[in-house]
Formats: C-alpha cells, sequence, structure tokens
C-alpha cells in the first residue's frame, strides 16, 4: 500500500509536504502564544494610557477642541502621539517632551490647573 502524500499550499502558493508542515507548525502555534499575552499586555497599557490621558489632559488636548492648547490635540489617541515626534521620543521618556512636561521637568507641569500625575500614573505613562 503507498502512503498517501499530504501537502499544504501556502499563502504563496507554495507547497508543504507533511513531514515539514509537522515541523514548522508547532513553531509557529508556540510563537503565537508566547506573542499573544505580550500583545494582549500592549493593548492594556494602552487603554489605560487612552483612559488617563482622557480624564487627565483631554478638556486642554483633546480631539474635540478647534484649538487644543499647544498645539496637541488628539491626547486621547495615543497611537497617534507616539508618533508625534515633536512629543514623544519612543523607548526614550527622559528625551520625550510630553514626559517632562507630565514629570516637571519642563514647566509648566501638566496637567496645568490640577494635581501632578502621581508616581504610579507616571510609570504607566513609561511603559
Amino acid at each position: 500500500m503507498d502512503a498517501m502524500m499530504i501537502h499544504f499550499r501556502t499563502q504563496h502558493g507554495s507547497v508543504l509536504d507533511a513531514g515539514l508542515a509537522r515541523v514548522i507548525l508547532p513553531g509557529v502555534m508556540l510563537m503565537a502564544l508566547v506573542a499573544s499575552p505580550v500583545l494582549a499586555q500592549s493593548q492594556d497599557v494602552t487603554e489605560r494610557v487612552r483612559a488617563l490621558f482622557t480624564s487627565k489632559c483631554a478638556d486642554c488636548h483633546g480631539a474635540e477642541l478647534k484649538k487644543p492648547k499647544g498645539g496637541l490635540g488628539n491626547i486621547e489617541h495615543v497611537q497617534a502621539l507616539l508618533a508625534n515626534a515633536k512629543y514623544v521620543k519612543r523607548f526614550d521618556p527622559a528625551n520625550s517632551l510630553l514626559y517632562q512636561y507630565l514629570d516637571g521637568s519642563q514647566t509648566p507641569q501638566m496637567p496645568k490647573g490640577d494635581d501632578p500625575l502621581t508616581l504610579d500614573e507616571l510609570k504607566l505613562v513609561r511603559e
């Protein structure tokens, strides 16, 4: 009796035989399992920062304002804020203008007219 050859077609039309697929698929599944909690954690941090900025900053820097203070609007849109090189140096909060305003190393300390962010809130923003 001839062994039946099983093939898997990849996204690009290439054919993978069952033996190779048995070797590759567990690795792909493992990477997905490892990456999934990291992505979930990243999304959780982003959501928590968005909620913090909405509650503490949106009155002066919100998306709904026609003239946001300091020219910084959309404070609630964290991904757009992260892409704003004028205010944010990714993975370098000490040199990020936004973080400097929040921690008081730039004046006026933000949020202006409100209590400064707590150490836990600053830690969240650094993440």
